[in-house]
């Protein structure tokens, strides 16, 4: 289908040094193969948030800057630069920004702690929708490894405000 993932949206105080109040969150949104994701939003919730994307495997990403919620229609794109992101946590394929994939533990980091899940089941061959599935091609092997230490090596963490 043109589901890729699930991830879940979050909205948290725009207020400075309240991030960490969650105001809503949408669990189980449906993320497009073409990197779209559609949640309905409460009208109750017409403020200004930071926006946070959680995935099963990525680090937890905000957005760059308090997005409005006051129209009826809100849309914020994550793809056009670094800076969409809180911290710039983000990185350029072919121009478009991704969230950096690996945090299978989600621990907020990805390292080593991260890379062990993904060698047990890359033994096994595993198959199918798994966390450890980094690049999303329902098997666990040696290419989800070098994605995790590939972005090891760039001390990725969460950054949020």
């Amino acid at each position: 289908g043109t589901t890729s993932d699930k991830i879940t949206i979050e909205l948290h105080s725009a207020t400075v040094g309240q991030y960490a109040t969650l105001v809503y969150s949408a669990t189980n949104v449906d993320l497009a193969s073409n990197g779209t994701a559609t949640a309905r939003i409460p009208a109750s919730n017409a403020g200004s948030y930071y926006v946070t994307i959680v995935n099963r495997n990525s680090i937890t990403t905000v957005s760059g800057a308090p997005v409005s919620f006051a129209a009826s229609t809100i849309s914020y794109d994550f793809t056009t630069a670094a800076t969409q992101a809180f911290g710039s946590n983000m990185m350029s394929i072919g121009g478009t920004f991704v969230l950096f994939s690996g945090d299978v533990n989600q621990d907020g980091l990805i390292d080593i702690s991260d890379m062990v899940p993904i060698s047990n089941l890359s033994a096994q061959a595993a198959t199918g929708y798994l966390t450890e599935d980094i690049n999303g091609d329902g098997l666990v092997d040696v290419s989800d490894m070098i994605i995790v230490a590939n972005n090891s090596r760039q001390a990725i963490g969460v950054i949020t405000p």
